[in-house]
């Protein structure tokens, strides 16, 4: 159930775990690719662990998958441009 892995990967980052929350949320977006929620928490929490190649990459395929949505576009968008330091 991808909203169950969403949760649980939102709460494990919550309590410390970044490493299974990350991996939850990649869980949640690959059974739902188009959620938005999903691919804005993921870059946000890939950005919060300074890891900003994976971000930039992550936000590239959430746009892919959402381009259809202009304010979740917008929204990964800048995103991406915080993990690439601008």
């Amino acid at each position: 159930d991808p909203d169950a892995l969403f949760v649980r990967g939102m709460v494990s980052a919550a309590r410390g775990d970044h490493a299974t929350g990350v991996a939850m949320l990649e869980r949640a977006v690959d059974l739902r690719p188009v959620d938005v929620t999903f691919n804005v928490s993921r870059v946000e929490l890939l950005l919060a662990l300074g890891r900003r190649e994976e971000a930039v990459l992550a936000a590239e395929q959430g746009i892919l998958w959402v381009g259809s949505k202009p304010q979740a576009v917008r929204q990964l968008r800048d995103l991406q441009a915080r993990a690439r330091g601008r």
